[in-house]
């Protein structure tokens, strides 16, 4: 179960661009977020400062924005299976 989040999550999440209005905002706000820097005085989401730090590590793209939330889908997912083997008792 844990190997078919992943590719449930990724199966063509990499085959469009950025034409959600919220994922085009996010991404917005993420490159603005970069030019301003760390520094900015207004409260920033952590989605927006990990899609910030995406871009800075691997350059401005879409599967670079998108994969703060897919590393999050997949930590969600073994997350869960952890804590239902736990109170499965296995």
């Amino acid at each position: 179960m844990l190997a078919a989040v992943p590719l449930l999550t990724v199966w063509g999440f990499w085959s469009f661009g950025i034409w959600d209005p919220s994922e085009l905002s996010a991404a917005n706000a993420a490159l603005a977020l970069g030019e301003v820097g760390a520094a900015s005085p207004e409260h920033v989401p952590l989605s927006t400062r990990l899609i910030a730090a995406s871009f800075d590590l691997f350059g401005v793209s879409e599967w670079a924005g998108r994969l703060p939330a897919v590393l999050a889908a997949c930590m969600t997912a073994a997350l869960t299976l952890v804590l239902l083997w736990r109170v499965s008792g296995r």
